[in-house]
């Protein structure tokens, strides 16, 4: 376990000197995120940071309670490499208010070698919000938060030999938290980062062999997709077989249980696609199963994880790690109704009865990406498409993607190796795109209305 505590991680920058009732007013950056804490010495009673770009103070923090007058408030939201203002008010017993003078706050540019992004909204009056991604290159990924406007307001760098396949909002709604992997897959760097949204730390919790996905489980534990291999013989050939294990860990710590391996609790292997000779991972031998998605549901303490080679969704105990029923490909335990089956999907939006994907489109005759939203029953074992639209442009996506339901009904669509992320209406038009440059990938996407009321991971 890796932990970057606060006090080694805040540099204090000299506050402009401002006058008022509250005189005692600083300003930190974590150097961590780029995210600044207003703090100072009040009275007991409810205090707030109102805030803005250039002169303008037409944002607000939450107010906050506070028992002795002592306040620290990050500022969420602020665009990078602009100059804030900001105002700290205190009202205390009797409804008397006290006000500090006006100081501003030079915000830090983002990283040189972070994507440029371009945006264009193609409908007015888009609701205001924030997007959650990462970038997926050859060279050190980033997570990042950017506003409507393509402006980073949030960043985060795991380190210089690694890449983000995941990432999302913790349990409590406090963090980030992100699974990473070696980009040159070569050496074991697996690993989950938490990342509190302040800066206030950052704990790297190692994963052995991590790839693809994980979870943040109730119990403060992490589950995570990692490789598994084996050798077997396979129509007469001894074969170097590359499946998938899901393993189990408590937070912070190194110790890890098997909770699911394909080898031992799933179907023999079979020659799943034309991808099942072309190895994986850097490693000699036949990709089966590709596990690529994990998803945790409340209702019921189980897990959903998708076999992309074997488009198949596979359900599991999240104690025991039972196989539960499989939905789509081979050895589904679900007739199919309406639509059509996906073929190699990306995803991270599931519940209890349903899923929300990216059918990347493999090995389909027409090769066009589309997103699609399946439901399924299990009183008759049935299942169906609900929803689908295909990438305007007849785009295809060879790998990632990624989609998830806005509370609007819209969908926030990451068509990853494209290098776009769109808002779609449920009538399918594009209302909203954001383009990163040539060689950076979009990762898993997540839309956020609030930055101080983050949306839970179960929430849909």
């Amino acid at each position: 376990m890796r932990f970057l505590p606060l006090l080694a991680l805040v540099a204090c920058r000299p506050a402009t000197q401002i006058n008022g009732d509250l005189d005692d007013v600083e300003v930190t950056f974590s150097d961590i995120v780029p995210v600044p804490t207003v703090s100072w010495q009040g009275e007991p009673g409810s205090a707030w940071v109102a805030f803005g770009l250039g002169e303008a103070l037409d944002q607000a923090t939450p107010a906050v309670e506070t028992e002795d007058g002592a306040v620290e408030m990050p500022l969420f939201g602020l665009k990078a490499g602009q100059t804030y203002s900001f105002q700290v008010f205190n009202v205390v017993e009797g409804g008397r208010r006290l006000e500090s003078g006006v100081g501003t706050i030079e915000t830090p540019l983002p990283p040189a070698d972070m994507p440029r992004l371009e945006v264009d909204a193609y409908v007015e009056d888009l609701a205001d919000g924030f997007v959650l991604t990462s970038v997926v290159r050859d060279g050190p990924g980033y997570i990042f938060i950017v506003d409507r406007d393509g402006d980073y307001v949030w960043w985060f760098a795991p380190g210089d030999r690694v890449g983000v396949t995941s990432q999302k909002i913790s349990r409590d709604g406090t963090a980030i938290l992100a699974l990473i992997s070696d980009q040159e897959q070569t050496e074991d760097l697996g690993g989950i980062w938490r990342v509190d949204l302040a800066g206030r730390e950052a704990i790297l919790t190692e994963a052995p062999l991590a790839h693809h996905d994980f979870v943040e489980l109730p119990d403060d534990r992490y589950a995570w997709i990692s490789l598994s291999t084996d050798e077997f013989v396979l129509d007469e050939e001894p074969l170097n077989i590359i499946g998938d294990r899901v393993l189990v860990r408590p937070i912070g710590s190194d110790d890890s249980e098997q909770l699911f391996d394909t080898f031992e609790d799933y179907q023999p292997p079979w020659r799943t696609c034309p991808h099942f000779d072309r190895g994986a991972y850097n490693i000699e031998g036949q990709d089966w199963t590709h596990g690529n998605a994990l998803m945790y549901l409340e209702e019921d303490d189980t897990l959903l994880m998708s076999l992309r080679n074997a488009d198949t969704i596979v359900k599991l105990d999240a104690s025991t790690g039972e196989v539960l029923w499989q939905l789509g490909g081979r050895f589904s335990d679900f007739t199919l109704t309406s639509g059509d089956p996906w073929k190699h999907a990306h995803m991270s939006q599931g519940w209890d009865g349903g899923v929300f994907l990216v059918d990347n489109g493999n090995h389909r005759d027409d090769q066009i990406s589309r997103i699609t939203e399946y439901a399924w029953d299990t009183s008759d074992m049935t299942w169906r498409s609900v929803w689908t639209w295909r990438h305007p442009d007849e785009g295809f996506i060879i790998a990632g993607g990624d989609v998830r339901r806005m509370p609007s009904g819209d969908a926030m669509v990451s068509w990853s190796t494209l290098g776009t992320i769109q808002q779609v209406s449920p009538a399918g038009d594009v209302k909203w795109e954001l383009r990163t440059g040539i060689g950076d990938l979009t990762g898993r996407v997540r839309w956020i209305e609030d930055l101080y009321d983050l949306p839970l991971e179960s929430e849909r």
